[in-house]
């Protein structure tokens, strides 16, 4: 995509790469950069094509990290130390974290999944955990081929009749639940979660299950309301749908969306210090990201990037800043 720019990433260890968007901010190869943002590009319309039947747009760009090394395991949350890729909550957008030490195929399915809590989050109105979780795992299987966005989804029922996790009970999880808590109850959790979401989109309660989605586009809605059935029968079909249908596969492509040309520049260290510090300052580390900003060298300080970080991490080490939050994980 940008061979000419080759030269350049001899000389500098950090790198920015642009599209329509996202803004990819990477300590990693050119090679690696580059099919990482154009599989974004591909995929960010696919939840809104699917969901909705359209797209959804990005009024700003979204900011990704892509970090090659110890830079990935000094700012992964301790809790999900075996993760491949997070999203960190900021003021008014979402930073997504990947590692660039893994494959890029890996990393792209981590993207996946938490780019579908991006657009979880920003288009359904206090969204229900199972449905925000189900959603990432049904779309984290997408692949990218030739031009597509092919859909698999794939699951088996040999482990859902083993689940002790009823209905009542799923719907009720929230990330204060011991069932989310605990890693193996977490593990039901989200199998059962996806199983939900692939039944809800792949039965006859596909449109009682779109209802329910535009439902929560302008307000909190419950299930039950738009199912029309008791949850004794909804889970008779359930286990019904997946006992005649043993292993269900099914594939759906979509164009993917392919993005204007990107451009490329050179990041200091500075800088890319500062954005690194900007993750641990919105996770609440503040003591972390005062760290990161101190080892940074005096000459290193004077971009408007930096300066900018600056005083929004003194705003909010003196109180007044936002915290929305800690940060998301598959």
């Amino acid at each position: 995509m940008m061979s000419h720019m080759a030269g350049l990433l001899l000389m500098v260890s950090w790198i920015q790469l642009s599209s329509d968007h996202f803004t990819v901010i990477s300590n990693s190869s050119q090679d690696q950069v580059e099919a990482v943002i154009e599989s974004l590009e591909a995929f960010h319309a696919i939840p809104g094509l699917v969901l909705f039947g359209q797209a959804e747009p990005e009024h700003t760009p979204i900011r990704v990290l892509l970090l090659k090394g110890k830079y990935f395991d000094q700012i992964v949350p301790y809790s999900r130390r075996d993760a491949t890729g997070f999203l960190q909550p900021a003021q008014d957008h979402d930073i997504l974290v990947l590692s660039g030490s893994e494959p890029s195929r890996i990393s792209v399915h981590a993207a996946y999944h938490e780019l579908t809590h991006h657009f979880v989050e920003r288009n359904l109105k206090q969204p229900p955990l199972w449905l925000s979780e189900g959603l990432a795992e049904y779309f984290e299987d997408t692949e990218f081929k030739t031009g597509r966005m092919i859909l698999r989804s794939s699951i088996t029922d040999r482990r859902l009749p083993s689940i002790e996790l009823s209905f009542s009970e799923l719907f009720k999880v929230t990330k204060n639940s011991l069932t989310y808590r605990n890693a193996k109850s977490a593990e039901a959790f989200y199998l059962k979660s996806h199983a939900t979401v692939h039944f809800l989109l792949h039965s006859s309660y596909k449109e009682k299950f779109k209802r329910y989605i535009a439902a929560l586009r302008t307000g909190p809605a419950d299930l039950q309301a738009f199912l029309g059935v008791s949850l004794s029968r909804f889970g008779r079909d359930f286990f019904e749908h997946f006992r005649t249908c043993g292993e269900s596969k099914e594939s759906h492509a979509y164009d993917a969306f392919t993005g204007s040309a990107s451009t490329m520049d050179s990041v200091s260290e500075g800088d890319a210090e500062a954005f690194l510090a900007e993750i641990l300052m919105w996770r609440g580390d503040l003591a972390g990201a005062r760290r990161r900003i101190e080892m940074v060298d005096s000459w290193e300080r004077n971009s408007a990037v930096f300066a900018n970080f600056l005083k929004l991490f003194s705003r909010t080490e003196a109180g007044s800043g936002t915290q929305p939050g800690q940060a998301t994980a598959p």
